[in-house]
This record gives structure tokens, C-alpha cells and sequence, in this order.
């Protein structure tokens, strides 16, 4: 679990960053405040995942990643078929290694968003927000 936890920080950190850099830019399309939104909604399950914490609803999680991972494969396939011309021309290793290395990395993204919303019973099967887990330390003995 500590990789997930390097991962959501460091998407945290880079979701930041993004937020920060908007008021700045010179030209800010419809597009890029979705997609900043999509890559603030997104580090719910990264945190949930990566802590164990049942966040929402699993069923809303369900619904979400049905509709973000083929726009997110889709969105990738496109910058990747972009590319795929430019790499014909100018056909070097480095190149064909960091196209393939884009296309794992959609997959990796991808992974704990699923296993969040679909195979962590364990955190779902707990009560809400842990609440078994809790201690009341108002209570006198």
C-alpha cells in the first residue's frame, strides 16, 4: 500500500499544482476545468484505496469508473494514435519506449479506481466512515 500512497500524493501534489496554475494561463478552455475537476474527483478513490477508507458510496464509485476509464483509454488512445506518425518519421527507441510507457501508466492510473470501487470489500463491509473503529474518549471508565 505504500506505493498508493506515494501515487495519490504525488497526483494530489500534481492536481495542486494545476489548480494553482489556471488563474495564470493565458487561455483556459471548457476542457481543461473538466478535466481538472475529473482530476480532483478522481483523488477520492486514489485516497480511499491507498488508506483503506470507505469515502461515498460504492455503488457511486461503480457508476463513476464505468464512465471515466474508457474516456480516459479512449483520450489516451487518441494522443496516442497523434503520436504514432510523428514516431514513424522520427522511428528512435526513446521514443517507441516513452509511447508504451504512456500506455502502461493509463493502466496503472486506472488500477486503484477499480480495485476501489469493485474488489475492496474489505473496506466496504465496514460501517460507515469506520465507525466500529472509533473511540470515544468522552466516556469515563
Amino acid at each position: 500500500m505504500k506505493f498508493w500512497k506515494i501515487l495519490f500524493w504525488f497526483l494530489a501534489l500534481s492536481t495542486f499544482l494545476e489548480v494553482t496554475r489556471v488563474p495564470f494561463s493565458n487561455s483556459v478552455s471548457p476542457g481543461d476545468l473538466i478535466g481538472l475537476a475529473l482530476s480532483a474527483l478522481m483523488l477520492i478513490p486514489y485516497y480511499g484505496f491507498a488508506y483503506e477508507v470507505n469515502i461515498g458510496w460504492k455503488r457511486l464509485w461503480q457508476g463513476f469508473f464505468i464512465l471515466y476509464a474508457p474516456t480516459s483509454i479512449v483520450l489516451s488512445g487518441i494522443a496516442t494514435y497523434q503520436a504514432v506518425p510523428f514516431l514513424m518519421r522520427q522511428a528512435d527507441m526513446l521514443s517507441w519506449l516513452f509511447l508504451a510507457f504512456r500506455i502502461v501508466l493509463t493502466f496503472v492510473l486506472l488500477y486503484p479506481p477499480y480495485r476501489y470501487a469493485f474488489h475492496s470489500e474489505g473496506i466496504w463491509s465496514n460501517n460507515s466512515n469506520n465507525r466500529d473503529n472509533h473511540v470515544d474518549r468522552t466516556r469515563t471508565v
